[in-house]
């Protein structure tokens, strides 16, 4: 159904909080309490200014885009809410949903991580023919499904701007949850680049894929690192170990690095 066709279909009439029901086909399930409160003043002051985008259900009216703006309402405790009635197919639904989503704010891709299952479900679709129904790669929509599987304490870090979705995405992979928990937790504390992380994940599903015997010997070990570390490079002029975090520009320890800058300003 092109544009053309959706805004012909379309009925905009004012619905009360009880007609309208939350369904399957909203993509955000988390709304930034900071945007959530803009929205209310903003509502406040001039009103409901873009229409919440509904599809008749029986009795009721399922919201498809708008849940920020209809939590607002029920908080200002509003009578009316301006809607659009859209009569369209639930794979078109799903498609002006996201599109929405995607221009009015960035949906936590956790929230779309998690609707992509769900709408797969419903319509009996795999994950390239969901790509193709909303315009995005195949990758986008696995890299999104990937990541509901990732632990609740690294999406948690992903919401709060502490790690990046590449980083979350990096962890998920680690095989054995004590060693995915050690990694976050090392990020969080330390800070690693999504390069190192990938390291550290690589090197413990190598350990977990070890022969019983060297698994072993790994476990008896006296010293066996509760953090994880950056490899150790060799600095190219004194050719001393330094942490790869600490190595200037190709291979160089931090002093070497320190005594070039010095020398070059005299």
């Amino acid at each position: 159904m092109t544009a053309k066709e959706i805004e012909n279909t379309i009925i905009n009439i004012d619905l009360s909080p009880g007609e309208i029901v939350l369904g399957k086909l909203i993509i955000r399930k988390t709304i930034d309490e900071v945007h959530l409160a803009e929205v209310q003043e903003s509502i406040k002051h001039i009103g409901i200014l873009h229409p919440l985008s509904v599809m008749k259900v029986g009795k009721h009216y399922e919201l498809i885009a708008g849940l920020c703006r209809y939590t607002a309402a029920m908080n200002l405790r509003l009578k009316k809410i301006p809607c659009r009635v859209l009569s369209v197919s639930s794979d078109t639904a799903v498609r002006i949903g996201i599109e929405e989503n995607t221009i009015r704010q960035n949906v936590n891709p956790f929230d779309e991580g998690e609707y992509f299952k769900e709408v797969m479900t419903d319509l009996k679709i795999t994950q390239k023919g969901l790509a193709r129904m909303i315009g995005r790669s195949e990758a986008y929509v696995n890299e999104r499904i990937r990541l509901t599987t990732c632990l609740a304490a690294a999406s948690d870090a992903v919401k709060s701007g502490k790690i990046t979705m590449t980083a979350a995405l990096e962890i998920s992979k680690c095989e054995d949850l004590i060693d995915a928990m050690n990694i976050l937790e090392t990020v969080l504390e330390n800070g690693a680049t999504e390069k190192i992380i990938k390291y550290w994940v690589q090197q413990a599903n190598i350990r977990n894929h070890a022969a019983p015997v060297l698994k072993e010997e790994l476990e008896q070990m006296k010293e066996l690192p509760t953090k994880y570390q950056a490899p150790e490079v060799f600095c190219d002029l004194c050719e001393k170990k330094c942490e790869w975090t600490d190595s200037k520009w190709i291979r160089v320890c931090g002093n070497c690095y320190n005594l070039a800058k010095a020398n070059l300003k005299e």
